[in-house]
């Protein structure tokens, strides 16, 4: 789990002890964090932050990947989504319609933080695309039984 802080910790060549020591935390915190007990993302900043320095890297580079979209919600209209994204996989963005969960392949990896703010625009243009197509289809076939109809 905690794969980047074990990298960092034997690329140092530190022992735990001298870790725990160098950046004044508990040595029980670095054995956790070691027996993946603890995942890194959920200690304290303060924590996090004297280990990065100890170790000589960034926060970011000891932390585990955080899919920043995974179980993000919003609307679009009348209709609420959410995103499911799981690392190194397409985002899917899901909802209901009609009493049906839709899941729209979005066809990108979207985990870039810079690009945060455009993802809600892609997920109601991604979900308006699905309503027109979906009422287009509803059309024809409502054109079709009446033709079928007419003919009998």
């Amino acid at each position: 789990m905690n794969e980047n802080f074990k990298h960092h910790l034997s690329s140092s060549g530190m022992t735990m002890y001298e870790l725990a020591a160098k950046a004044g935390i508990p040595y029980t915190t670095v054995n956790k964090l070691l027996h993946d007990k603890q995942d890194i993302n959920r200690i304290s900043a303060e924590a996090l932050f004297r280990i990065s320095v100890v170790l000589e890297t960034t926060v970011t580079e000891l932390m585990n990947h955080v899919e920043i979209l995974d179980n993000a919600t919003g609307h679009c209209g009348k209709i609420k989504y959410k995103w499911q994204c799981n690392e190194g996989q397409n985002a899917y963005i899901i909802f209901d319609h009609k009493g049906n969960q839709v899941l729209l392949d979005m066809e990108d990896r979207f985990n870039n933080v810079s690009e945060r703010k455009y993802y809600d625009l892609f997920a109601r243009m991604a979900i308006e695309r699905y309503m027109k197509r979906s009422r287009f289809e509803e059309s024809v076939e409502e054109k079709i039984n009446a033709k079928i109809l007419s003919q009998t």
